[in-house]
């Protein structure tokens, strides 16, 4: 299964692919983004892991659903975003964007960004 996503600033479009894993956790593949420019690419810079030749989202807990991928894959385009045009690291504070923890809790901001998910 594959979703577009257009970042919650209107300015870049994603697509994800998502897939189930023996475990029954799921993975989500970056199969398409906007390029990082003059910003680092590394592994641990962008949150990125890889598969062969595919790369797919690093998350610090199992995704034990598919709505839950969904979520993050969100999430990560908007931080992605942010990287490429502030260079602010992932889940940093400043003035435009918040601490990534509110947006996790139960009733934070995440509800509202899943608003740019398109089968």
């Amino acid at each position: 299964m594959s979703i577009n996503y257009r970042t919650s600033d209107g300015q870049a479009d994603y697509l994800f692919s998502f897939e189930e894993q023996d475990d029954y956790t799921w993975r989500v593949y970056i199969e398409n983004q906007p390029s990082y420019a003059n910003r680092d690419t590394d592994a641990h810079a962008t949150h990125r892991y890889s598969d062969g030749n595919r790369r797919y989202i690093c998350w610090t807990t199992d995704l034990d659903s598919l709505e839950e991928a969904e979520q993050v894959a969100a999430l990560w385009a908007d931080e992605t975003q942010k990287y490429i045009r502030t260079g602010y690291a992932f889940g940093k504070k400043n003035e435009h964007m918040p601490s990534l923890n509110p947006l996790l809790m139960p009733g934070g901001l995440l509800q509202g960004i899943l608003g740019g998910m398109r089968r």
